[in-house]
């Protein structure tokens, strides 16, 4: 496991890579990034994202009680721009997965 991944799971982030989500109407699989994809983040819809250096996709509600700066350092390493997991379904695998944050 990598520090960075170390540290996404410290600070609350989920691993969603192998699962899927609904998106446009359809299952989708979520799969490993492409080389040129990874390092990235981004926020969709209350939903943020990192992806690591494996081509995970870990990901957050914006809502969650991280470590702010921790948080913003790590972001400011990774550059800004990534496909959101799990972000345009109307909230409802975050509200699966952290319900009581909702």
């Amino acid at each position: 496991m990598s520090t960075l991944q170390q540290d996404l799971l410290e600070l609350g982030f989920l691993d969603v890579t192998g699962t899927t989500e609904q998106c446009g109407g359809r299952e989708m699989n979520i799969g490993i990034a492409p080389p040129d994809q990874r390092l990235r983040r981004d926020t969709n819809n209350g939903t943020r994202v990192v992806v690591d250096d494996h081509g995970h996709s870990w990901v957050q509600p914006c809502q969650a009680d991280s470590d702010r700066e921790k948080l913003t350092t790590m972001f400011d390493q990774l550059k800004y721009g990534a496909y959101v997991p799990n972000s345009n379904d109307g909230g409802k695998f975050l509200r699966s997965v952290w319900p009581w944050l909702f």
